[in-house]
């Protein structure tokens, strides 16, 4: 054998061999993914809320809660699934809104698989998850928005739709923040 056969010989083996560390890692990439994609998808809960804030942030939806009715408030309608990351993610935040704003805004979350909101979910056309719907005193759907949402961002969204959100304390909606001073 001489040194053009060796070195071509060194050569196959080489790329033979990282052809299957390609091979490997791609299957290993294609599992990740498929796992990632199918957990946005079950139907199995894997995280639970505070009940310290259920009467703010509602997981069923209220009969005056829809894009034809209106309630009085704005409303972030937040449509998600307790098996969806980005939507667990979102749970703290969602929380933090209520709680923080109540009074200038009403947090409604509404689990995508859950077949009371069935009718609701395919009235509003939803077409990936988590979604929020801005939701004007009078009903209408303003804005929307598809994917992860900080609660600032929130905010800021509904402060541009021309809304005032003023801070609350807790739940009840009385007694607002103005610049840092209690009122």
């Amino acid at each position: 054998m001489n040194r053009t056969e060796t070195r071509a010989r060194s050569i196959r083996r080489l790329l033979t061999r990282h052809s299957s560390m390609r091979f490997a890692v791609t299957g290993i990439a294609l599992l990740t993914l498929a796992a990632l994609l199918w957990g946005c998808g079950g139907t199995d809960p894997a995280v639970t809320t505070d009940s310290s804030v259920a009467s703010t942030v509602s997981t069923t939806p209220p009969q005056t809660v829809s894009p034809i009715k209106g309630t009085g408030l704005p409303q972030l309608v937040d449509i998600g699934s307790n098996s969806c990351v980005p939507c667990q993610m979102m749970a703290g935040e969602l929380e933090e809104l209520a709680q923080q704003y109540a009074g200038s805004v009403e947090v409604v979350i509404l689990d995508v698989y859950d077949k009371a909101n069935e009718a609701l979910v395919r009235e509003v056309g939803v077409r990936v998850i988590p979604t929020q719907l801005f939701i004007g005193p009078d009903g209408r759907e303003l804005a929307r928005n598809e994917g992860y949402l900080s609660k600032e961002d929130m905010v800021e969204i509904f402060q541009k739709l021309g809304f005032e959100m003023r801070r609350g304390f807790g739940s009840s909606g009385q007694g607002f923040e103005l610049d840092g001073v209690g009122a």
